[in-house]
């Protein structure tokens, strides 16, 4: 699932039924844990206001009986990014005690349909969880039909229509603190010279690029003559594809795998862990999975979930406004990198590579986001 930026990279751990290979008794208690830390979990930060807008915002708007439409390019049933976010929703609104409308496997070329569709049902809120939807979105929301409609959108811009909010989490400062545990995990296993990071990815999509940057510039941080190689399948679901280039990897003697890919992720995890090839999760935690799930040495975190529970809070408080655009950074619970069982030391170097980027000590290069002094949001491309 990722976002140009377009979406994000899904988490597939999908079970038999689904034709997936994952026993549902830890997919379950996966997505519930990682879920409702989501929905629950997080203190409200400050949201930065984009822009202001003629529109007049209510001083509190109660969601009680009131439709959430959430919109997703994916399974909601995928077992990990997608329905990871629905779970989570599902949680919120029976706080709120509103109706979730969930709607499912959106086609990109048909998104706007699904966005018309969707607002036609009245709903307060319309929330899309996709830069790949945004075409869509946009001509929905600049509709002057639907302006009774609070429109919000997982993206990783500011709005294009002014009237929406939009949020995303730093995937630049995720794969950065990504990459340096990267190298600790190659470390760890004594793999110091020259050792290859084999990413498996889809299509060749800028943001697939960037966030891969973001990861090399972390893992040469610590190990400077590491190499990354990509290999474009050209699709996040295809397994056979994904399966075809982790054993090209691992017989190329690649010491570390990261499948940045949707439903097709599973096929790589398999084929590192029957290698005995360490291989990160992405967009969500891929830790303390029993076996026989799936088995991560580390993750990579950057999810939009944890985004769920602070922008609704605000919503319902009345203090986001149209043309709020709010990035969720290393500072976020939920956003980051992890290894999985880490050392006090490993964990010592994380902890204090987080606090560097935090701090600005370190600035990643591949790009990221920035605040200006009146508090907005820009997306920043390549630093200096």
């Amino acid at each position: 699932m990722p976002a140009p930026r377009t979406t994000r990279p899904r988490n597939p751990a999908t079970d038999p039924e689904q034709g997936g290979i994952v026993k549902p008794s830890w997919r379950r208690r996966f997505i519930a844990v990682t879920a409702l830390t989501a929905a629950f979990g997080l203190a409200l930060p400050a949201l930065a206001t984009a822009s202001t807008h003629d529109s007049v915002v209510a001083a509190t708007r109660s969601l009680k009986g009131k439709k959430i439409a959430v919109l997703i390019a994916g399974d909601q049933n995928d077992g990990g990014f997608y329905e990871g976010q629905v779970t989570a929703l599902k949680a919120l609104a029976k706080k709120y005690k509103a109706k979730l409308i969930v709607i499912d496997k959106v086609g990109i070329g048909t998104s706007q349909e699904s966005f018309d569709n969707a607002a036609r049902q009245n709903p307060a809120i319309i929330l899309s969880t996709g830069s790949e939807l945004l075409d869509g979105f946009n001509a929905v929301c600049n509709n002057p039909q639907y302006r009774s409609i609070f429109f919000m959108s997982q993206a990783a811009f500011p709005p294009v229509c002014k009237r929406a909010v939009h949020f995303t989490a730093d995937d630049f400062q995720s794969h950065y603190l990504g990459g340096v545990a990267a190298a600790l995990i190659l470390e760890a296993a004594g793999k110091t010279t020259a050792p290859t990071l084999g990413v498996v990815a889809g299509p060749e999509l800028s943001f697939v690029t960037d966030d891969n940057k973001a990861l090399e510039e972390g893992l040469k941080s610590r190990i400077p003559d590491a190499k990354l190689n990509i290999t474009f399948t050209g699709d996040f679901e295809n397994a056979a594809l994904a399966r075809e280039a982790a054993d090209a990897f691992i017989n190329q003697g690649a010491s570390l795998l990261y499948p940045y890919l949707g439903g097709a992720l599973i096929a790589v995890v398999e084929a590192a862990n029957t290698a005995k090839v360490p291989v990160l999760a992405v967009a969500i935690d891929g830790c303390g999975i029993p076996a026989p799930g799936p088995q991560f040495a580390g993750s990579i975190l950057f999810n939009p979930a944890p985004g769920f529970a602070p922008m609704l809070k605000s919503y319902q408080s009345g203090k986001l406004k149209p043309g709020d655009f709010k990035v969720f950074g290393l500072e976020t619970k939920g956003v980051g990198a992890n290894i999985c069982n880490a050392t006090s030391e490993q964990q010592k170097v994380l902890d204090a590579t987080k606090q560097k980027i935090l701090n600005g000590d370190i600035v990643v290069k591949a790009g990221g986001f920035w605040k200006k002094k009146d508090g907005n949001w820009k997306v920043r491309g390549p630093a200096a």
